[in-house]
């Protein structure tokens, strides 16, 4: 029998850190308005994308993070923590909002003939702006694209109610949590994405919520899925390419039956409210990668995974950056157009700054200024310089001192100055004769 897809709660899961890191870079691709290169990802070819990667890997990771927390700590301390997290998320949000904001007054400014401001659906923000900013802070307008972290945060709150639910009894917890994702489609449970509209969150945390504590619950290890199976794995593969022909690429449905069959099950794997069908295909496509990846663990040792393992590990600072970069990239792709060589460069260029951002972030991570450096002070400059006409190599230090230090120190100069105000009278004679 192959190893369970479960964890062992001691360390981290590289096959975790690898699959939410692909997840990121192909969230940054599929979020860049207008990209064509979003027709390359798998998302335009199944039920599920990258969002349930997102959100299960999500899940799973709270469970050995914050569920050990609350099974060592007990309830009270254990949720604080929780908290603690939410306010960085909530935190991260309005940051992220202001950000796109003042990304589509820069672009408007910059590129005339574009209105930003339109396409990313916040003209409410302008138009209303105390009401705008009140319901922005209370989650009851939110904008195109930037939904999915409200919902995180909303189910990262649910963890400790869950973890209490399945204290009484697993299946209670279990049994709770797909009646409020059915409530969804019996009741019409929604929450408020701007007022004055009936417009709802795009991700529903009441449907969305079935799959996060679906990753929760093999995080925690109450269920153990054998991998490698040849019935689950022939069984997955077929979910996986039935779906083809029904997703979204119209090319794909040569027969009008298959259009008409497509028309019949969309409603079934909307994003929104998580359909069944979307459930079952994501299923099958993580029973697959997880057999894959348990087979051919030297595949994330490669450097590039390595990389992209970076990236998942730092998953809420990645996926802001990635797509505040996405918008900035739109507007690239409406200035230089749609051809192979623009779409080349801010795809992997994108691709090539998240993983660059990653290895920052790990850099970063590493508390570098907490190693002693060679030299101190004065010393290290001064001592740069006097070795510099040792080697060409040692040469190029003072320069590169330079080119560090001088935009620190000039940066305060280059901020707007209050103007002067001259008092009125001042350098001019009381005697009215002497100007005569």
């Amino acid at each position: 029998m192959k190893p369970a897809m479960s964890s062992s709660l001691t360390g981290r899961d590289i096959r975790l850190d690898f699959v939410r890191g692909l997840a990121l870079m192909i969230i940054f691709i599929n979020h860049i308005p207008g990209n064509e290169g979003q027709f390359l990802m798998l998302s335009r070819y199944g039920w599920s994308d990258a969002a349930e990667i997102f959100v299960f890997c999500s899940g799973y990771v709270s469970a050995l993070v914050f569920g050990r927390g609350l099974d060592r700590a007990g309830l009270w301390v254990g949720t604080a923590r929780i908290l603690s997290r939410c306010g960085q998320i909530y935190a991260v949000h309005l940051g992220l909002f202001l950000a796109l904001a003042l990304s589509c007054i820069i672009g408007n400014s910059l590129f005339p003939g574009h209105d930003y401001v339109q396409q990313l659906n916040i003209r409410y923000l302008f138009d209303h702006t105390e009401q705008a900013l009140l319901s922005m802070v209370t989650l009851s307008y939110l904008p195109n694209s930037i939904d999915i972290l409200p919902m995180y945060l909303v189910l990262l709150a649910w963890v400790p109610v869950f973890w209490a639910l399945s204290r009484l009894d697993r299946t209670l917890a279990w049994g709770i949590s797909i009646a409020v994702w059915l409530s969804t489609y019996l009741f019409h449970l929604e929450l408020s994405a701007q007022p004055e509209t009936d417009r709802a969150w795009f991700f529903n945390p009441f449907a969305w919520q079935l799959i996060f504590f679906a990753g929760y619950t093999l995080g925690a290890g109450w269920l153990r899925i054998p991998l490698g199976r040849k019935r689950w794995m022939f069984g997955s593969f077929a979910i996986i390419v039935l779906a083809v022909p029904f997703s979204h690429e119209i090319m794909l449905r040569p027969f009008d039956w298959m259009t008409g069959l497509y028309g019949y099950i969309a409603p079934y794997y909307e994003k929104t409210r998580l359909g069944p069908l979307r459930l079952m295909h994501f299923a099958a496509l993580a029973y697959v990668v997880a057999t894959l990846l348990g087979r051919h663990r030297e595949w994330l040792q490669n450097p590039l995974a390595r990389k992209i393992r970076v990236i998942g590990q730092n998953s809420l600072a990645v996926f802001s950056v990635g797509l505040l970069l996405a918008w900035v990239s739109g507007m690239v792709l409406d200035q230089f157009g749609h051809g192979l060589t623009p779409l080349l460069l801010i795809n992997l260029g994108g691709l090539s700054i998240l993983l660059a951002f990653g290895q920052w972030l790990n850099w970063l991570d590493g508390k570098p200024w907490n190693v002693e450096a060679p030299s101190h002070g004065e010393e290290c400059v001064v001592g740069m310089m006097a070795d510099a006409g040792n080697t060409p190599v040692l040469a190029l230090r003072p320069l590169s001192v330079g080119l560090l230090l001088l935009p620190l120190a000039i940066a305060p100069f280059l901020l707007p100055k209050k103007p002067v105000q001259i008092p009125s009278g001042v350098g001019q004679s009381a005697d009215p004769a002497i100007h005569r």
